[in-house]
């Protein structure tokens, strides 16, 4: 192909047939109405056809700069239409272009090209460059005509996709509202059932109690009515029953301390570990005295937490690093903590009697014990109220040891004041 060298505008209006300008007036009107390109697309293809009767029209959809669909009339002319790079090709550097039975028009809006419309193998020659001044001037009616269909495309789709995302943020709605109430629901039933429980307990400690205060009771009695007469044996059993009856006491009251966690509020505040874990080094002086102890303090971080529950924490683990220690000549106790990703980690290190790493997931169930009951005095409870403490913080505990080595128990403190401190 070639440039006419011939801008539309110079031609004769003398060679433009009054009919032609009638049938271009009624495709603007109609293309104007349309809704989609393939539409416009297809009006244009009729309006070419009535005029010049061509042997084939193709039009290539370009779309952000790229040629995408290939529009041909008629469809047998696939073969003979121009393929997309030459029709790209022949309108490098210009809005038209003619051929010897044909020519190609830029379909453009405000420089940016919709598409390219080539029409070939023109029957009535002779009118060739009428047909061109024709298209050309049609150009920009077909290429509004082509954007406001894009536009309207556009919104529909996204009307579409918006009407969607509205069902489907309804669909959420009742569902999160669905859930909210049984949400509420659940929290009633387990509020009733924790009160339920409460009571409960409580009433079944004063039951457990009340047997016990017999029991010792009249041990007390007959141990004062047969003081001086019992001997041996029969005095070693008044006293191993008195011991059995404090363990029971002191077994409910864990017990109890156990079960009141989960209705406990736990509140978050800045803990100085430092002052902390002195404080309750001091008030287990009783337990240590008359032990050789060494305990070594090391750094201790701020954490946030709970205050009371945190003390019991230590309590329980110093508690537990004096008791498994006492086989030991000179007792070593280490504390200490670090930094770590959005956590506190603190540690209780000790150079005791140790355990089995195999069996260290029992440490922290309630009555599991690693060791002698014999030996070791406790109810098996003590762990296991550091482990709930914990998880109510929404921190972490573990312990690593050797047998007859020592143990380390770690536990793990939020950085960062709790989100929702609560209840379990």
């Amino acid at each position: 192909m070639k440039d006419s060298g011939l801008h539309p505008s110079a031609l004769s209006l003398e060679s433009r047939p009054a009919a032609d300008y009638a049938m271009a007036f009624d495709l603007v009107s109609k293309i104007a109405r349309v809704m989609t390109e393939d539409m416009v697309v297809q009006k244009t293809f009729e309006l070419f056809t009535l005029l010049c009767a061509p042997e084939s029209i193709a039009y290539l959809q370009i779309l952000d700069g790229r040629p995408r669909d290939l529009f041909l009339s008629p469809a047998s002319a696939a073969d003979t239409a121009p393929a997309k790079d030459r029709l790209l090709a022949a309108l490098a550097d210009s809005a038209w272009t003619v051929s010897e039975k044909g020519f190609i028009i830029r379909i453009c809006l405000e420089n940016n090209t919709l598409g390219i419309l080539a029409v070939e193998g023109i029957s009535f020659v002779q009118f060739k460059d009428h047909y061109l001044n024709l298209g050309v001037n049609l150009a920009g009616a077909i290429a509004l005509a082509i954007a406001n269909a894009r536009y309207y495309q556009h919104v529909e789709a996204s009307g579409k996709a918006l009407a969607e995302a509205n069902e489907q943020l309804k669909r959420e709605i009742a569902d999160r509202q669905q859930a909210e109430e049984m949400l509420k629901t659940q929290t009633l039933q387990l509020e009733v059932a924790n009160r339920s429980l409460e009571s409960f307990t409580h009433s079944v400690s004063h039951d457990l109690r009340a047997p016990l205060r017999v029991v010792d009771g009249y041990v007390r009695m007959l141990d004062k009515e047969l003081k001086g007469t019992l001997k041996g044996e029969a005095e070693r059993k008044l006293q191993v029953i008195r011991n059995n009856v404090a363990k029971m006491g002191q077994l409910i009251d864990d017990l109890l301390a156990l079960s009141r966690l989960g209705y406990e509020a736990i509140t978050s505040e800045i803990l100085d570990m430092e002052n902390l874990v002195q404080e309750v080094w001091n008030d287990l002086k009783a337990v240590r005295d008359q032990r050789r102890l060494t305990v070594e303090v090391n750094h201790l971080p701020a954490a946030y937490g709970d205050c009371r529950f945190i003390k019991q924490v230590l309590v329980n683990l110093l508690s537990n690093a004096i008791k498994f220690t006492k086989e030991r000549e000179v007792a070593t106790i280490e504390i200490g903590g670090r930094q770590a990703a959005g956590e506190t980690v603190y540690y209780v290190q000790d150079n005791g009697v140790g355990f089995d790493m195999r069996y260290a997931a029992k440490l922290f169930g309630v009555f599991q014990r690693l060791h002698d009951s014999g030996a070791y005095e406790g109810t098996g409870i003590g762990l296991s109220i550091v482990h709930r403490i914990i998880n109510l913080h929404g921190g972490r505990v573990w312990a690593e040891g050797r047998v007859d080595e020592g143990a380390t128990f770690y536990f793990s403190l939020p950085s960062c004041p709790l989100q929702a401190p609560g209840r379990e």
